[in-house]
């Protein structure tokens, strides 16, 4: 069975829930702007490879490789998105200390991440 990528925003949506009785916030906001970046890359990865043959290497080559593949064919907005969420979810992932309100950004990853699911051409498989 595939996994359906698109399973980490529902799950960074819980996270944000008021249903989510984990006490410590941060760590849950934290795990919800990683999962939303590896929802959108996935996805993004997964169709590039679908629509454009892009050749991956299951590497960390294939995360600006993927971007750039979307450059290429005048999707820009999705690379972009790509980049952001790239950029919060290595913060969230290696900072010791962020300053920023994590809640807001974990609410903004989930809208970019959305927003690349929405914006991508379908999938054929």
């Amino acid at each position: 069975m595939v996994f359906d990528w698109k399973e980490y925003i529902n799950l960074s949506k819980f996270l944000l829930s008021e249903e989510n009785r984990f006490s410590h916030e941060e760590a849950s906001w934290r795990c919800a702007i990683s999962r939303v970046y590896f929802a959108a890359f996935c996805y993004a990865r997964n169709t590039a490879v679908e629509l454009y043959k892009l050749d991956v290497t299951g590497t960390d080559k294939d995360h600006p490789n993927v971007r750039q593949c979307y450059r290429e064919n005048r999707l820009g907005r999705i690379a972009s998105k790509l980049d952001q969420l790239r950029i919060w979810r290595n913060m969230c992932d290696y900072e010791n200390v962020i300053e920023q309100d994590l809640e807001q950004l974990a609410k903004d990853a989930v809208k970019f991440a959305e927003n690349v699911y929405d914006w991508i051409p379908s999938q054929t498989y």
